[in-house]
């Protein structure tokens, strides 16, 4: 069972394509794919997820459902794009993230994420159950339906209350995610529209692979965020607690002193920029991540007058426990498993002090 974590980048070819996935081999349980460049809310990133969604429909995350020619298909090892410019058009540069929580064969496990759906019945404070042992840490709900495509985000950090929020929102937005409990949590009438489809994932902490945490905005430039399970993170999700900040977006696929904010907004920079940019997420540390001050767009990243409250997901692909023993780390010469029984264990533990002799094992 593992936190499975995919990222990459493409470029546009205004055609209809299959991108293959590294580290999932079953069907993602969230996809999405953002434009590298300034483009308007609606053509700026999709999301899909396998639940909730008709056959080939994904979502803008901000306002506005882009229908059947974006995220199209989801299968294992894969996801395909259309022709819509959120995700493909013509020599555009576009970066994605996929995640799922999954065993050795592809099946879903539902411990550090979970993906369900609803439909809406129009009623007020209606509990949404879901089997995750425990409550998660981040809810990341969606009205599927065209009119009403908003992307809700809830943190069990510093949420009091009917509190929760759009990317384009501050976290304090009401009747949308109200409350969170260990088995089930509450959505009001902006999240519970009737005979609409609704879909949700669920994220729990993970140590060494996935962590939630957030930290104060300060205005200083090239500061470092220490994660409190320190880890060097594959992707990096940072959103302002704020009404003006961007989620921002940060892999190894975006190289240097560049990020990618999700959402174009004239309110969230001097310049209304959302392209690939400097001085919002900066790097990528051994045990978390760096910002900088944001010349503009500080509200984004590093957020100090007034001082703002700043949400991070970081997440790393786990790799598989090998059968018959537990998974460690690469310890210089290759990653082994420990069997359980005492002969092997003495065996493996033989050829490794053999490796490190440069001595064939017969």
């Amino acid at each position: 069972m593992a936190l499975r974590v995919d990222y990459g980048t493409y470029t546009g070819t205004g055609v209809g394509f299959s991108v293959a996935l590294t580290n999932i081999t079953g069907i993602p349980q969230v996809v999405v794919v953002v434009r590298q460049d300034d483009a308007t809310p609606t053509n700026k990133w999709a999301l899909k997820y396998p639940v909730g969604f008709a056959a080939t429909a994904s979502v803008n995350g901000w306002d506005a459902n882009i229908g059947t020619t974006a995220i199209t298909a989801l299968a294992a090892g894969s996801f395909t794009v259309g022709t819509h410019t959120s995700v493909n058009t013509n020599l555009e540069d576009y970066y994605w993230f996929a995640l799922c929580d999954q065993d050795s064969a592809g099946n879903y496990v539902n411990e550090v994420i979970e993906v369900g759906s609803y439909t809406g019945d129009g009623t007020d404070n209606r509990n949404v159950s879901f089997s995750m042992s425990g409550p998660p840490d981040v809810i990341w709900a969606q009205n599927c339906n065209a009119a009403n495509a908003t992307s809700i985000w809830r943190t069990v950090l510093g949420a009091a209350g009917d509190a929760s929020g759009a990317p384009s929102d501050a976290l304090t937005t009401v009747n949308f995610i109200q409350s969170i409990s260990s088995s089930s949590f509450q959505v009001g009438t902006q999240l519970n529209v009737d005979t609409h489809a609704h879909a949700f994932i669920l994220f729990k902490r993970r140590t060494g692979f996935f962590a939630h945490d957030s930290y104060v905005g300060d205005n200083n430039d090239s500061r470092n965020i220490v994660q409190a399970d320190p880890f060097q993170p594959d992707i990096v999700l940072v959103k302002a607690e704020a009404a003006v900040g961007s989620p921002v977006l940060k892999t190894p696929s975006i190289t240097g002193d560049a990020a990618v904010p999700l959402i174009d907004f004239s309110d969230d920079s001097t310049d209304g920029n959302s392209a690939v940019q400097a001085n919002l997420i900066q790097a990528i540390n051994s045990n978390g991540f760096q910002v900088g001050s944001g010349v503009g767009n500080s509200t984004w990243t590093n957020e100090g007058t007034p001082a703002t409250t700043h949400y991070y997901m970081c997440f790393l692909n786990q790799p598989f426990a090998a059968a018959g023993g537990v998974a460690v780390g690469d310890t210089g010469f290759g990653g082994f498993a420990l069997p359980n029984d005492p002969y092997t264990l003495f065996k493996s533990m033989l050829d490794v002090y053999k490796r490190y002799q440069n001595v064939r094992i017969q």
